[in-house]
């Protein structure tokens, strides 16, 4: 999970500058992952996405009492949510759930497409070599 600990702060991702492509994707991945191992080992508390609006990082995930998620099915948790009620601090079994998850190489699970853009063909038909005298 190279991008977990990005997630956690709107520090993360240098400060909003340097949030790669896809890591909403991301994020969801590790938001199902993490909470599927948390509901398997006991915890209390669930990981779910918020986009905060701001200057900062817009990608974080944060952690709230399962009394407080009562009617969102876990895959509802990986959409961005702007919930009233307040944040709370991971258990020993989300604690648990993260470390497990660290191990599962979650990030293999994104396949990223690198493709050419259609605009090159016209761009190398008009590329012409720069005079460095000219300004």
């Amino acid at each position: 999970m190279r991008y977990w600990n990005d997630m956690q702060t709107k520090f993360g991702f240098s400060d909003g500058e340097a949030v790669p492509d896809g890591v909403g994707i991301y994020r969801a991945i590790y938001i199902r992952a993490v909470n599927r191992l948390a509901e398997q080992l006991g915890s209390k508390v669930r990981a779910t996405a918020y986009d905060r609006a701001g200057m900062h990082n817009w990608c974080l995930i944060l952690f709230y009492d399962t009394n407080d998620l009562v009617g969102l099915a876990i895959d509802e948790l990986v959409q961005p949510l702007d919930l009233s009620a307040k944040g709370r601090d991971e258990d020993e079994g989300m604690h648990e759930a993260i470390r497990q998850a660290y191990l599962l190489e979650l990030d293999n699970f994104v396949e990223v497409t690198v493709h050419l853009s259609t605009d090159f063909d016209e761009f190398v038909m008009t590329l012409e070599p720069t005079n460095e005298d000219t300004p």
